[in-house]
């Protein structure tokens, strides 16, 4: 079954499989790629937390958000709308690995 969703100017059909336009949906993450979905691009996510989009992607890569970042990410999930990003959150992400 799937539902009808709004996402930017265009309706979309949501299904459980997460994409960059039901991030605003999925509240659980446990991988920092889940984190950076939640965000239009991963070159945006890097914007967000003011760190160039080649540092964000180095994150990806190694599947690791360092602690030091995770303020600036919750703030800027918080002044973007999105949902399920918070230091507690992150920390059990972080435990998880």
């Amino acid at each position: 079954m799937q539902m009808v969703g709004f996402c930017g100017q265009n309706f979309i059909a949501l299904t459980a499989a997460p994409t960059r336009c039901n991030r605003f949906f999925m509240s659980k993450i446990s991988t920092a790629a889940d984190v950076m979905a939640k965000w239009p691009s991963d070159a945006a996510f890097a914007r967000a937390i003011g760190v160039k989009p080649s540092h964000g992607a180095v994150m990806k890569i190694r599947g690791r958000i360092p602690p030091a970042y995770w303020r600036k990410i919750v703030v800027a999930a918080r002044d973007s709308g999105v949902k399920g990003v918070t230091l507690e959150s992150l920390a059990k992400m972080a435990e998880a690995q």
